[in-house]
């Protein structure tokens, strides 16, 4: 569709309100300030539906005209009631103008025609119609106008969401991944020269996994499915590294449908891991479970946490909040008792916004 010069300041295609709307009105006007009978007004509709067509034709792009006009002078927001002003001054003026036309074309007709029309509508008739003309046409160009201009607002707030969101993301696989990749590869060494096999399958794994997270790159949400499947990769990483001195066990019953912010449970494992004792006299346990009909998701691990307190970077759970924030109204939360600690996260249901 090509657009008019003047787009920018009307924001949509008039063709069609002007093709109907002009008439309408011209029709409408002096229906609703009739002075004459119903029937002496349908006896000679054409002539005074003619008579109205060109007055209205003549308001509205005077009218459009200014509206233009304003919104090049005053196009911020913080402007829209000077605007507004402005224009409704306009409208008087127009509207003032249109009925001196209108009572001139009564005494031009007058003295063409040697008798007055009964037709040609009163001062105080000709100022009403012609101001319903007016206002019809400035609250129509205004109401749709201020409309475009809300949603075009309500989609780049939306746009800009997105793009923090993926900034978190961004952010969060750059810290994460290289201290992963560090222990994850010295893991991979020292397999290597005890167990071949085990060393490619450990290899292959990791890949799998990597290929996973650099593939969520335009994802906000994924599948909960999709993130367990990387999960349970992630968790046999992890089982290489520490053996039988990490257990983690995961319920697959969650709703139908369900998404999830993608590595949320990777990193919720990670912190797990980096805040506790992991060793063979106290093994780590992870459980990973749903509530209330399959709409919630828990993270849940005993707490034995490090004598020597690791320094956190503020990236983990307040990073899952932040992009969780924009999907679910709900609060995440954290439960930390004398021998556990628990994460609580709804799950993404209503995937609209994704």
């Amino acid at each position: 569709m090509k657009k008019s010069k003047h787009y920018d300041y009307i924001l949509f295609d008039e063709t069609r309100l002007i093709v109907y709307g002009i008439p309408v009105m011209a029709l409408l006007a002096p229906l609703l300030f009739l002075t004459v009978s119903f029937k002496d007004y349908i006896s000679k509709i054409h002539f005074i539906f003619f008579e109205s067509l060109i007055y209205t034709t003549i308001i509205w792009y005077c009218l459009r005209m200014t509206c233009i006009y304003f919104r090049k002078k005053f196009p911020k927001t913080e402007q829209t009631v000077k605007r507004n002003i402005y224009q409704a001054i306009s409208a008087i003026i127009v509207t003032l103008f249109m009925v001196k036309i209108i009572k001139l074309a009564e005494i031009l007709f007058y003295h063409l025609c040697g008798s007055e029309d009964p037709f040609v509508p009163e001062y105080i008739v000709a100022f009403l119609s012609i101001a319903f003309i007016s206002l019809a046409v400035l609250v129509l160009y205004e109401a749709i106008y201020f409309f475009k201009k809300f949603k075009t607002a309500v989609e780049e707030q939306e746009s800009l969401k997105r793009a923090h969101i993926q900034t978190e993301l961004v952010n969060l696989r750059n810290q994460i991944n290289p201290h992963f990749l560090f222990n994850s590869l010295n893991t991979l060494m020292n397999l290597i020269p005890k167990d071949e096999n085990r060393a490619m399958n450990y290899l292959d794994k990791l890949s799998k996994f990597y290929r996973y997270t650099v593939g969520k790159n335009e994802s906000t949400t994924v599948p909960i499915e999709a993130e367990l499947d990387s999960v349970h990769i992630y968790i046999d990483l992890l089982k290489e590294r520490f053996g039988d001195n990490i257990s983690i066990d995961i319920s697959n019953h969650f709703h139908e449908g369900a998404r999830i912010l993608p590595m949320t449970l990777q990193l919720l494992i990670e912190n797990a891991v980096k805040h506790n004792i992991v060793s063979k006299n106290k093994p780590l346990f992870i459980e990973i479970f749903s509530s209330n009909e399959g709409k919630y998701i828990h993270v849940k691990n005993n707490l034995q946490k490090k004598i020597q307190a690791v320094e956190s970077t503020g990236m983990g759970l307040e990073n899952i909040r932040q992009r969780a924030s924009y999907f679910i109204d709900q609060e995440i939360e954290c439960k930390e008792c004398q021998n556990y600690f628990e994460v609580i996260m709804p799950l993404i249901i209503n995937t609209e916004r994704e």
